[in-house]
């Protein structure tokens, strides 16, 4: 007797198979249960359509946002250390667009913000 094709136990790629493959890979997304699979889903292909339509890679648009990486792997060099908490630098305004930015209500955001407990961290 057969089973079913929808009791079938797939066998999906490894991440190293899947990030190694040339072509394009099936793949699973496990989230909890209260995670928005759909519109994660649709931000997810709307940003590989940008990825595939562009010319540049994700490296080289790296480097243009953010500048030379420093992997700090010499062990004979002194490096200067960065004692500035990024969670300091970082706000919710770091992930919003120009546009976002002009239409967002930043006063309440900001009262929000100066009620969180990192913004009283001397």
């Amino acid at each position: 007797m057969r089973k079913r094709e929808l009791l079938k136990v797939k066998n999906w790629p490894s991440p190293e198979k899947f990030w190694t493959s040339e072509g394009k890979e099936e793949f699973r997304l496990v989230t909890p249960k209260y995670s928005d699979l759909r519109l994660f889903r649709q931000w997810l292909t709307n940003k590989l359509k940008e990825a595939e339509e562009s010319e540049e890679s994700y490296e080289e648009m790296l480097m243009k946002k953010y500048g030379p990486f420093n992997y700090y792997d010499n062990y004979e060099e002194n490096y200067e250390l960065n004692n500035e908490y990024s969670i300091l630098k970082h706000d919710y305004k770091s992930f919003l667009t120009k546009e976002e930015l002009k239409t967002a209500d930043l006063s309440v955001l900001k009262e929000i913000s100066n009620l969180s407990f990192y913004s009283r961290i001397p």
